[in-house]
């Protein structure tokens, strides 16, 4: 026979600041039924005069859940709404003060933007492998020189829209391109680009004394006549003549510019004509004529030897391009290095003042490949050195020889051998009419 309940029976327990911590007793329990826990609320000790409650189970009936009453612990120092589910009455509100987390004391050694400090949060520094490690400390020791290190650099330039232009030509249009002195650019392969080394070569490239210096013992000089070992363009005596910059109402040139906006149809003074249109009249143009060849070197130095950030025509050239028949006589070389110079002064100015400059305006492709050639690495010594060089390299060399490099990671770029006497290879000839007469050597 099962005895009646007994009284519960309270544990006391040892005071701790005047709190007593309740203990609970077990009921005896009827046959095939659990133990009934009643368990009460333990009070904690008091903080700054606010209690902290626990959650209360309450003793359930059969067939039903527990009923839990919870209320949420604010985290700041104010009125926060406290949360309880419907049978645990209206909500509540409590301050809670919040405790200030201690001050993180400085790391000796560690810079000051290294130091993750922030209040009431905490940031766990991953560490990172140890190549990617030494790879940003590469990179710093680059940026020794006081130029930023710039990892979104992108540019305009590309071979891309060219390449894809010139596999559609008609007999007519090739032979019109050579006529201008432009044939070079037809062995073009460069269908993609690759930025990631170009902005260590604008940094190697002095845009004032036209110098490429890797170290002191590792530099050598640009001149015109590696633009036309790369792309055998025009190079004479007579320079190309862009139109001049000021203000249109005292701009003897603007009548140029509003010429060519009204041949693509705009009427505003300002417009900006997209590059799109003039290739898409050069592929109705298959005949060849003084329209297609303007056309052509607009194109080619607003997206490749000259390009705009916005791929947009280039309307300083129009006054060079007002005759087609001067076209092959002016020095193009000339004209593609002093951009290339002018380009990067500005470039590295604005970086040095802090500005976003993340955009490029020179041929920097030119430069790259210009490294190639200079620097022997591993077989590169076998690249052969028919002119125009342009036509040995592909899009795909190009990426390769930017991985093998990136291989070395002490050093990144600039590791191999100058190659010192063979380049510029057509300085050593006569030009006639702007080319090489490979027939006349220059007598030292």
């Amino acid at each position: 026979m099962v005895k009646k309940a007994a009284a519960k029976k309270a544990v006391e327990a040892p005071k701790i600041d005047d709190v007593v911590v309740e203990m609970a007793v077990e009921v005896p329990r009827k046959r095939g039924r659990r133990p009934n826990l009643p368990f009460e609320s333990i009070p904690a000790p008091k903080i700054d005069d606010v209690a902290v409650e626990m959650a209360v189970e309450v003793p359930r009936k059969r067939g039903r859940r527990s009923n839990l009453s919870s209320e949420s612990i604010p985290v700041a120092k104010e009125s926060v709404p406290i949360k309880k589910n419907k049978k645990a009455g209206n909500p509540k509100t409590k301050d809670i003060q919040l405790v200030p987390e201690p001050e993180i004391e400085p790391i000796e050694g560690e810079e000051p933007s290294q130091q993750l400090a922030l209040q009431n949060a905490s940031l766990v520094d991953v560490p990172q492998p140890e190549s990617h490690q030494l790879h940003a400390q590469v990179l710093k020791e680059v940026g020794a020189d006081g130029l930023p290190i710039v990892f979104n650099f992108d540019t305009q330039c590309s071979g891309g829209s060219l390449c894809k232009l010139i596999k559609e030509f008609s007999p007519e249009q090739t032979a019109a391109v050579e006529e201008i002195g432009f044939g070079g650019l037809l062995s073009l392969q460069l269908s993609r680009k690759n930025t990631q080394m170009m902005y260590w070569c604008i940094k190697c490239f002095d845009g004032v004394s036209s110098l490429f210096s890797i170290s002191d013992s590792k530099q050598f000089e640009i001149t015109d006549y590696d633009v036309y070992d790369l792309f055998m363009l025009p190079l004479s005596e007579l320079e190309v003549e862009g139109v001049k910059r000021g203000r249109n109402s005292t701009n003897p040139d603007l009548d140029l510019k509003i010429k060519w906006r009204k041949e693509f149809g705009f009427e505003e003074v300002n417009a900006q004509i997209p590059v799109r249109l003039l290739e898409d009249r050069i592929k109705l143009l298959t005949d060849g004529g003084d329209l297609f060849k303007q056309l052509f070197v607009f194109v080619s130095f607003s997206t490749f030897f000259s390009p705009t950030a916005n791929r947009t025509v280039d309307l300083r050239l129009a006054k060079a391009l007002e005759d087609p028949k001067m076209i092959p006589k002016y020095n193009w070389c000339k004209y593609v290095l002093d951009v290339l110079c002018e380009e990067t002064v500005k470039f590295k100015n604005s970086l040095l003042k802090g500005k976003d400059q993340k955009t490029f305006g020179g041929c920097v492709v030119f430069l790259q490949l210009v490294y190639f050639q200079r620097i022997k690495f591993r077989n590169s010594s076998g690249i052969p050195d028919q002119l125009p060089l342009i036509q040995h390299w592909t899009s795909k060399m190009v990426t390769d020889r930017i991985h093998a490099e990136n291989a070395n990671m002490s050093a990144l770029y600039g590791s191999g051998i100058l190659e010192k006497g063979k380049y510029p290879i057509s300085k050593k000839f006569v030009f006639v009419d702007g080319q090489i007469d490979l027939t006349q050597i220059k007598s030292i």
